[in-house]
């Protein structure tokens, strides 16, 4: 059982810590000092009420307004900037301005503490009163009426964060979590907006119980209990008409262009763009949500998201999956309660147009791929690497309303776009915290291709097609006995090519629990146990599947010289992919055979 306060506690360390302004070097200013300071056209309410740095000179404080209590650095104006250091045609009121920092027509800065070096152009902020860094109000992602209830906040990884949306929740997690909380919301108390060193913030028309790290950009937006993480590393970007409410984002996050956020976590490297809108989900690292729409869902990693879409109630967490242009994944609402949800598979691609009735279960099905204008019924559907597509007949005993499964199709008729995604996923990564496993064929997935096979097998007599009650786990859809023959073959192969990748040591995991894992599969398809004997049958499997990927490519030059007068122009004839599996094939093919 794992020991949930010892996992949880390292990472208070990385808790948004507010600054203490009584620590900053300060002195009174001098009369000849605030001389000079109203000679350049500044005003005070009270000059006594202002600190200074030891060394602070006026120069670099020009047509400002201060009142209350305010603390300014030691500013370095040059002439060659466009923005020099200091404080200009401002209003600051009980603020901090500490040293180099540059703030330009500001109309009203107000319990703001902007540290070194940071940048404030033309912004309004104002924080009416303490405020929680880094925790937002408890959400639902995956159902949107409540039932996976989480308070999110800015130090969750993703593990945890499946976990605490996992119903029942682990043993003890809840109240570790709790307890975490507590602690959590009393280190993370800000009497202020925070502005990090470096950070830039311009033309923000509402900047409210806010907390920038260092280096990131704030622009053209409109902020409200917001926490940004960012780092020189890992800048996080905010701009171009963006609302973000009640919303934290990790490192290297970005926000632009319209969108909308609401109440949600954005991890690490994740992005919403193109008037993107999420509101009340978890979004794991690495996925861009684009011009679509994300409600009340866990989704990630590495999912795209780049087209008019919708995605409502889902609880995504293997993520690497896409959703094209037209899909609606939202059917959530029986006209009684938007209580439904969806669990996609990993991998799992929602083609143009199509339309997903909730509740759905195609955690066991990962990458499966829903045709164009596909319309699923609510279901649960158990065989990976399949396609959900609309018939073009019906057999007589097959319900209208049922689609056509061709289980295992991705291995026997797509295997090219598995091993494009598994490379995409190795070389794409771009979160510092977060390392997912990349391998497609690992234990788990190798298990739930052993299953439909077993199934597969098991149907008694051949029938020319096949309902629910015939074949466990195909859903509401029918298969045919041509596709059960194709699925056998596909799973077949690639299931020996998962298992003796990992015996070699090929696969992208070196921990021997895999080979533990996977030795009941060993047994039961009687492979070699012998590396000597191991090497030889990989060798032939290594082309048998290079096979499948080269054919799935080609059909698509085949069509498209058919039916695009100047394809063969336009399209390269070496294909980048290929050529990026074909030399990792063979050196596996080297590694074994010298």
């Amino acid at each position: 059982m794992k020991d949930w306060r010892v996992i949880l506690e390292p990472l208070a360390a990385e808790a948004p810590i507010p600054p203490d302004p009584s620590s900053l070097p300060s002195r009174p200013l001098t009369p000849t000092e605030r001389a000079a300071l109203e000679a350049q056209g500044n005003r005070a309410e009270d000059w006594e009420a202002i600190r200074v740095h030891p060394s602070f000179t006026p120069r670099g404080i020009w047509y400002s307004t201060f009142r209350g209590s305010c603390y300014l650095g030691l500013f370095e104006p040059s002439d060659n900037d466009l923005f020099p250091e200091g404080i200009y045609h401002s209003v600051i009121r009980h603020t901090v301005v500490c040293s180099h920092a540059r703030i330009h027509h500001c109309p009203l800065l107000s319990n703001l503490y902007i540290d070194v070096g940071a940048e404030v152009i033309h912004t309004t902020s104002h924080t009416p009163g303490p405020f929680h860094a880094g925790v937002l109000p408890t959400i639902s992602p995956g159902i949107e009426t409540g039932g996976r209830e989480i308070t999110p906040c800015d130090v969750l990884t993703p593990d945890l964060a499946i976990a605490l949306t996992t119903r029942p929740l682990p043993d003890s997690l809840e109240e570790a979590y709790a307890n975490f909380l507590t602690h959590y919301r009393g280190t993370t108390l800000f009497p202020f907006s925070y502005i990090g060193p470096k950070a830039h913030v311009a033309h923000c028309s509402t900047l409210s119980s806010v907390y920038t790290g260092p280096h990131a950009a704030v622009t053209g937006s409109s902020l409200t209990y917001v926490t940004i993480h960012s780092s020189e590393e890992a800048p996080s970007i905010v701009g171009d008409h963006t609302i973000l409410q009640e919303a934290i984002l990790q490192e290297g996050v970005h926000v632009t262009t319209g969108a909308l956020v609401r109440r949600s976590l954005l991890m690490e490297a994740t992005g919403v763009e193109d008037h993107g809108k999420v509101e009340t989900s978890i979004i794991l690292p690495n996925t861009h949500i684009a011009k679509g729409e994300v409600t009340a869902s866990l989704v990630g990693p590495f999912v795209g998201f780049h087209h008019q879409s919708l995605l409502i109630a889902a609880w995504w967490p293997e993520g690497k999956g896409n959703i094209a242009y037209g899909a609606n994944v939202g059917s959530n609402h029986t006209s009684r309660q938007p209580d439904q949800e969806i669990w996609p598979g990993e991998g799992m691609f929602f083609g143009l147009g199509c339309s997903i009735k909730f509740p759905a279960h195609f955690r066991d099905a990962p990458y499966t791929t829903i045709a164009t204008a596909v319309m699923t019924m609510p279901q649960r559907m158990e065989y990976p690497f399949s396609l959900i597509t609309q018939p073009i007949s019906y057999p007589s005993e097959v319900p209208t309303a049922y689609n056509q499964l061709m289980p295992g199709w991705m291995l026997t008729g797509n295997a090219y776009s598995l091993f494009r995604s598994e490379e995409k996923f190795r070389t794409r990564n771009k979160a510092r915290r977060y390392r997912p496993e990349f391998e497609i064929f690992r234990p788990r997935i190798l298990f739930l291709m052993d299953r439909a096979l077993d199934r597969l097998s098991s149907i008694g007599s051949p029938r020319p097609f096949y309902l629910p009650e015939h074949l466990p786990g195909i859903g509401k859809n029918y298969v045919t006995e041509e596709d059960r023959l194709g699925a056998l073959e596909g799973y077949r192969l690639f299931l020996e090519y998962g298992i003796l990748r990992i015996l070699l040591g090929l696969s992208s995991c070196d921990d021997a629990t895999w080979h533990n894992d996977i030795q009941p599969l060993v047994e039961k398809y009687q492979l070699p146990e012998q590396r000597e004997e191991q090497i030889p049958r990989y060798l032939e499997l290594l082309d048998a599947v290079w096979e499948r990927i080269e054919g799935s490519r080609h059909k698509d030059s085949i069509r498209g010289r058919r039916i695009i007068d100047d394809y063969t122009h336009t399209h390269p004839e070496e294909d980048k992919v290929l050529s990026h599996i074909r030399t990792r094939f063979d050196e596996e093919r080297n590694r074994l055979t010298h």
